[in-house]
């Protein structure tokens, strides 16, 4: 489900929710605008505290894996 790109009202709250899971991101709505929708990178820009940019180009170095950003120290 990370790999949802908000595109209507239904998916921007489904979105919406599924940011909210993640610790740090009390402003989902926001976050979801910087990432233009995208779940995935709103998470890593939450849980890394990058720009959009660098969420994009973290997700490249680690082939898309979530996983690997998440559990990689920072």
């Amino acid at each position: 489900m990370v790999d949802l790109i908000a595109t209507n009202a239904k998916l921007r709250a489904r979105s919406e929710r599924l940011v909210a899971i993640w610790p740090a991101t009390s402003m989902r709505a926001p976050l979801l605008d910087a990432a233009a929708g995208s779940v995935k990178i709103a998470v890593v820009m939450a849980h890394r505290g990058v720009d959009r940019v660098e969420a994009e180009r973290l997700l490249k170095a680690a082939q898309g894996r979530l996983a690997a950003i998440i559990d990689d120290p920072v």
